[in-house]
């Protein structure tokens, strides 16, 4: 059983166990996937609280995807805004759910730009490993914005929305490639 007030050694240790025992690494009910999400949703929560009404529907993506018991703040608002359909008080579900997008966006222009902002940050990510020893600052996020022809700051701007959706933060980089280095062969290929 996956345990949010587990140390981010302790998920690594459950992982390596599980990988070890014949789990695959990209399972979603992996530990440290389970973990991981766990402590994303106070993230989302936050956001929620903030005004971003997508927040919601993404804690209950990720509950359903890791099989992860809904927080009680996903829970109620849930429960209010369906009752709010169910009694007629309300026919829309963007009312009461929230827009996902700002009025007059253009979903090609976020598609792309969410693509951009995934291959910013895995470039970051391949730095990193490849340089063990490189520091994450404005000289790493000025590298990778030339890449793409952008600033250093909207460089490190889309990677941080990036580990903001759930990805791993780039300063744990290092530490997964140690986890997963020390594992043998075989449970690296699954």
């Amino acid at each position: 059983m996956v345990n949010k007030d587990w140390t981010a050694e302790e998920a690594h240790t459950a992982q390596k166990d599980y990988l070890q025992g014949g789990g695959e690494n990209s399972d979603p009910l992996s530990p440290y996937s389970q973990w991981l999400c766990l402590h994303f949703l106070d993230k989302l929560h936050f956001k929620y609280e903030e005004g971003n009404k997508l927040a919601l529907m993404y804690a209950i993506k990720i509950c359903a995807e890791h099989e992860l018991v809904m927080p009680s703040w996903v829970a109620e608002i849930f429960i209010k805004a369906y009752d709010t359909i169910k009694n007629y008080e309300s026919k829309d579900w963007n009312e009461v759910f929230g827009s996902p997008f700002p009025k007059g966006a253009n979903l090609n222009a976020l598609r792309k730009k969410l693509m951009l902002k995934n291959e910013v940050y895995e470039v970051a990510k391949d730095i990193l490993l490849n340089d063990p020893d490189r520091a994450i600052d404005a000289g790493l996020f000025e590298e990778v914005g030339q890449k793409f022809h952008i600033g250093k700051t909207l460089a490190e701007e889309y990677c941080r929305e990036v580990e903001d959706l759930g990805y791993d933060n780039l300063k744990d980089v290092r530490l997964f490639e140690k986890l997963y280095a020390s594992l043998p062969v075989e449970a690296l290929d699954k």
